[in-house]
Protein backbone atom coordinates (compact mmCIF):
# COMPACT_ATOMS: atom_id res chain seq x y z
CA UNK A 1 0.00 0.00 0.00
CA UNK A 2 2.18 2.88 1.28
CA UNK A 3 5.91 2.61 0.84
CA UNK A 4 7.20 5.24 3.23
CA UNK A 5 9.66 3.05 5.12
CA UNK A 6 10.99 4.28 8.43
CA UNK A 7 9.14 7.57 8.04
CA UNK A 8 5.98 5.58 8.75
CA UNK A 9 7.13 4.97 12.32
CA UNK A 10 7.71 8.69 12.81
CA UNK A 11 4.32 9.49 11.30
CA UNK A 12 2.56 6.90 13.46
CA UNK A 13 4.26 8.21 16.61
CA UNK A 14 3.34 11.79 15.77
CA UNK A 15 -0.27 10.95 15.01
CA UNK A 16 -0.50 8.92 18.22
CA UNK A 17 0.86 11.85 20.23
CA UNK A 18 -1.67 14.21 18.62
CA UNK A 19 -4.52 11.80 19.35
CA UNK A 20 -3.32 11.43 22.95
CA UNK A 21 -3.14 15.21 23.44
CA UNK A 22 -6.63 15.64 21.97
CA UNK A 23 -8.12 12.95 24.20
CA UNK A 24 -6.42 14.40 27.28
CA UNK A 25 -7.69 17.88 26.43
CA UNK A 26 -11.24 16.61 25.95
CA UNK A 27 -11.13 14.69 29.23
CA UNK A 28 -9.84 17.74 31.10
CA UNK A 29 -12.58 19.94 29.63
CA UNK A 30 -15.25 17.37 30.45
CA UNK A 31 -14.12 17.27 34.10
CA UNK A 32 -13.80 21.04 34.33
CA UNK A 33 -10.08 20.88 35.04
CA UNK A 34 -9.16 23.05 32.08
CA UNK A 35 -11.15 25.74 30.37
CA UNK A 36 -9.98 28.34 27.95
CA UNK A 37 -10.23 26.76 24.52
CA UNK A 38 -9.89 30.15 22.81
CA UNK A 39 -6.54 30.76 24.48
CA UNK A 40 -5.45 27.22 23.68
CA UNK A 41 -6.45 27.63 20.02
CA UNK A 42 -4.32 30.78 19.81
CA UNK A 43 -1.37 28.91 21.32
CA UNK A 44 -1.85 26.04 18.86
CA UNK A 45 -1.89 28.54 16.01
CA UNK A 46 1.40 30.05 17.13
CA UNK A 47 2.98 26.63 17.52
CA UNK A 48 1.67 25.61 14.08
CA UNK A 49 3.42 28.60 12.49
CA UNK A 50 6.67 27.73 14.30
CA UNK A 51 6.34 24.10 13.19
CA UNK A 52 5.91 25.19 9.58
CA UNK A 53 9.09 27.27 9.87
CA UNK A 54 10.87 24.32 11.48
CA UNK A 55 9.77 21.99 8.69
CA UNK A 56 10.94 24.41 6.03
CA UNK A 57 14.33 24.90 7.65
CA UNK A 58 14.84 21.16 8.13
CA UNK A 59 13.86 20.47 4.52
CA UNK A 60 16.20 23.16 3.22
CA UNK A 61 19.13 22.38 5.53
CA UNK A 62 19.05 18.62 5.04
CA UNK A 63 19.83 18.96 1.34
CA UNK A 64 19.40 16.29 -1.27
CA UNK A 65 19.32 12.54 -0.86
CA UNK A 66 22.56 12.08 -2.77
CA UNK A 67 24.57 13.71 0.02
CA UNK A 68 23.21 11.33 2.67
CA UNK A 69 23.93 8.30 0.50
CA UNK A 70 27.45 9.22 -0.57
CA UNK A 71 28.98 11.20 2.33
CA UNK A 72 31.22 9.60 4.93
CA UNK A 73 29.94 8.91 8.43
CA UNK A 74 31.58 11.89 10.14
CA UNK A 75 30.56 14.29 7.39
CA UNK A 76 26.97 13.08 7.87
CA UNK A 77 27.25 13.50 11.65
CA UNK A 78 28.51 17.06 11.19
CA UNK A 79 25.77 17.93 8.73
CA UNK A 80 23.09 16.37 10.91
CA UNK A 81 24.35 18.37 13.89
CA UNK A 82 24.06 21.57 11.89
CA UNK A 83 20.58 20.62 10.68
CA UNK A 84 19.46 19.99 14.28
CA UNK A 85 20.90 23.28 15.55
CA UNK A 86 19.41 25.23 12.63
CA UNK A 87 16.02 23.63 13.23
CA UNK A 88 16.06 24.38 16.96
CA UNK A 89 17.12 27.99 16.41
CA UNK A 90 14.49 28.51 13.71
CA UNK A 91 11.73 26.92 15.83
CA UNK A 92 12.39 28.92 18.98
CA UNK A 93 12.98 32.13 17.03
CA UNK A 94 9.66 31.62 15.23
CA UNK A 95 7.88 30.98 18.55
CA UNK A 96 9.34 34.20 19.91
CA UNK A 97 8.42 36.18 16.77
CA UNK A 98 4.77 35.04 16.86
CA UNK A 99 4.51 36.06 20.51
CA UNK A 100 4.57 32.67 22.18
CA UNK A 101 5.77 32.84 25.77
CA UNK A 102 6.13 29.80 28.01
CA UNK A 103 4.39 31.77 30.75
CA UNK A 104 1.27 31.55 28.55
CA UNK A 105 1.06 27.89 29.50
CA UNK A 106 0.66 28.73 33.18
CA UNK A 107 -3.04 29.00 34.04
CA UNK A 108 -2.42 30.95 37.23
CA UNK A 109 -1.09 33.98 35.36
CA UNK A 110 -4.38 34.47 33.47
CA UNK A 111 -6.88 34.78 36.31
Amino acid sequence: MFQIGHAGLTLATSLGACLNATLLFLAMRRRGVYYGAARLAALFGRVAVALAVLGGVLWWASGGDAFWVTASLWVKVGRLSLVIVAGALAYFAALWLVGFRFADLNRREHH
